[in-house]
């Protein structure tokens, strides 16, 4: 009997990584460099290399027409 199976790959965007302390002024919107490296951790596989600033969060502002 033949069953014919799908395979789904998986997409996400969320990865754990390690930021070194000589990365301090990373904030929410910059972009970041990783690289794969040993288990640092049960889930750390990776390491930043590099640091991009990005636009950084805007607030949200209300304007009067």
């Amino acid at each position: 009997m033949y069953v014919n199976t799908i395979v789904f790959e998986k997409y996400h965007k969320n990865m754990s990584e390690h930021l070194s302390p000589c990365f301090i002024d990373v904030e929410i919107g910059d972009v970041v460099t990783v690289d794969e490296c040993r288990p640092l951790s049960k889930t750390v596989r990776f390491n930043v290399l590099k640091v991009t600033k990005g636009t950084g969060a805007k607030k949200k502002a209300f304007k009067k027409f």
